[in-house]
């Protein structure tokens, strides 16, 4: 690629950039509007791979290191879906990519791409967004799980207060 032109329009269409999310650590931040329908991202899928925490393990891979790697990955409590091809010196932005019901970008998977594209206008200094629940790891279930356990803790306490001031009304009478 040595014309200029060729060069320099690569640079034409970028969007966003890597900044501090209201939601989780780090996100896509819009650097301009972003008109409804437009592709803001394309990541390969073919080079996936659905990983088991034991099969890391057994392999010696340190608990600090799965920690970190399960911020950037699409991950359950059995596994993790890893790329093939990892290239650590230069993680793809579709890793800052949040967790939202009220999305702003969906994607489709096209010829082994997922495509990302924007539902809705998103305006310059917004966060870019994907709803996770939407097939985007078709074998992980991370966020219904932690939902789910949510709501049981909630019930707990709930049923622990309320048993507490049945007792402290039994014994004051």
């Amino acid at each position: 690629m040595e014309n200029l032109d060729e060069i320099i329009n690569q640079y034409d269409n970028i969007f966003y950039q890597i900044g501090p999310s209201k939601i989780h650590g780090i996100g896509l931040i819009a650097i301009v509007d972003i008109p409804k329908n437009t592709l803001v991202l394309e990541n390969s899928t073919s080079e996936n791979k659905y990983i088991n925490y034991s099969e890391l393990k057994k392999r010696n891979i340190n608990i600090d290191t799965i920690n970190t790697i399960k911020k950037y990955f699409a991950h359950d409590s059995n596994g993790i879906e890893l790329p093939v091809n990892f290239d650590k010196y230069n993680m793809k932005f579709v890793s800052y990519i949040n967790h939202s019901t009220n999305n702003n970008v969906d994607h489709e998977y096209v010829n082994n791409l997922t495509k990302y594209y924007s539902n809705k206008d998103i305006k310059k200094g917004e966060e870019l967004t994907i709803n996770y629940l939407n097939n985007y790891c078709s074998t992980c279930f991370d966020f219904k799980e932690k939902k789910q356990k949510k709501i049981n803790i909630y019930f707990i306490f709930l049923f622990i207060f309320i048993l507490v001031f049945y007792i402290i009304k039994k014994t004051r009478h």
